[in-house]
C-alpha cells in the first residue's frame, strides 16, 4: 500500500468526520481510504496479504550497552591522541546517539557533546534547555550553559576543553 501526502493528510478528516456522525471510536487497518472503503458499513479494510505474512526478525541484534558507547568514546579520545587532535565537537543527531546514545532534535540554538583527547566528555547547552540536558545525558555531569543574549564570550568556554595549541575537529 502507497501512502501519499493527500491521503496522510485527509485520513485523520475522514476519521474525525465518522467519528463525530457515530460517537464511537474508530479504528483503521490498512488503508488510508479505508473510511471511503467500508462504505459506511464500519469495517476497515484488512492489511494486504505481503503485510500480514511479515514474520518478526528471528534473532535481533542486542541492544547497544553503556560499555560498548564507552568503549566508543575511548577509542576516539586513543585516535584523537595519535592524530594530534584535541577534542571532537559533536552536535544532536546520530553521532551524538553513536557515543552517548542522547537523543536531541537539530535546533538553531546547538546542544554539543564536547569529546576531548583526555579527561571526562562536556555538553554545552543552551541556558533555557539545561534542565533537560541534565535529564538526558550520559558519562558526564560537566554541563556548560550559555545563553543568546550575551554580547561577550559565553562563560560556557571559559574553561578549555582542550590544550590550547591542539586543533579541535568539528
Amino acid at each position: 500500500m502507497l501512502v501519499t501526502r493527500r491521503t496522510f493528510v485527509t485520513a485523520p478528516a475522514a476519521l474525525s468526520t465518522r467519528w463525530a456522525r457515530s460517537g464511537q471510536p474508530v479504528a483503521v487497518i490498512g488503508s488510508a481510504r479505508a473510511d471511503a472503503d467500508t462504505q459506511g458499513r464500519g469495517r476497515a479494510t484488512p492489511p494486504p496479504a505481503p503485510i500480514l505474512a511479515l514474520k518478526p526478525l528471528p534473532n535481533p541484534p542486542p541492544p547497544i550497552t553503556d560499555d560498548e558507547r564507552r568503549a566508543r568514546v575511548a577509542k576516539a579520545q586513543r585516535l584523537m591522541i595519535d592524530q594530534g587532535i584535541g577534542a571532537i565537537v559533536l552536535k544532536g543527531g546520530t553521532s551524538l546517539s553513536y557515543f552517548v546514545n542522547v537523543r536531541w532534535r537539530l535546533s538553531e540554538r546547538p546542544f554539543l557533546l564536547v569529546i576531548p583527547a583526555q579527561g571526562d566528555l562536556a555538553y554545552v547547552s543552551p541556558g533555557f534547555e539545561e534542565q533537560r540536558a541534565r535529564e538526558v545525558i550520559k558519562f558526564s555531569n560537566d554541563v556548560r550553559v550559555w545563553q543568546e543574549d550575551f554580547t561577550q564570550p559565553s562563560p560556557a568556554i571559559d574553561r578549555p576543553f582542550a590544550q590550547p595549541e591542539s586543533p579541535i575537529a568539528v
